[in-house]
């Protein structure tokens, strides 16, 4: 795995503090479950602001890690879901692959825009 720190991009610091959140979340800071979906959403807001279109795929990635975020109200299933959402937020933050950006660029509706940005 090829270490690629992003320090000097601002979404970049958004993908940081959310892992630092979901890493005291499943350490046992109950409060440290919403901090992450506050992060996580005012990264989805800057993602739209920034491309202006939820057809793009880094919106779409940023909806993705949202949504799972929501889950942190969900009691039952909060521990599986946090260490999935750590484990995704670790190699957005410390690697050069997004696991749920090849995911979302595999949508059906988003074949056809890859296919015109390349």
């Amino acid at each position: 795995m090829l270490l690629n720190l992003k320090i000097t991009e601002f979404s970049w610091w958004f993908w940081v503090v959310g892992m630092f959140y979901s890493i005291t979340a499943l350490a046992g800071w109950e409060q440290g479950f919403y901090l992450v979906m506050e992060v996580l959403f005012l990264h989805l807001l800057h993602m739209l602001l920034l491309h202006k279109s939820l057809m793009n795929p880094f919106v779409q990635t940023s909806m993705v890690f949202f949504i799972i975020s929501l889950t942190g109200f969900w009691d039952a299933g909060r521990l599986f879901t946090f260490l999935l959402l750590g484990y995704l937020l670790y190699r957005k933050v410390f690697s050069d692959k997004c696991v749920v950006l090849y995911v979302v660029k595999l949508l059906p509706w988003n074949h056809r825009r890859m296919e015109t940005i390349h």
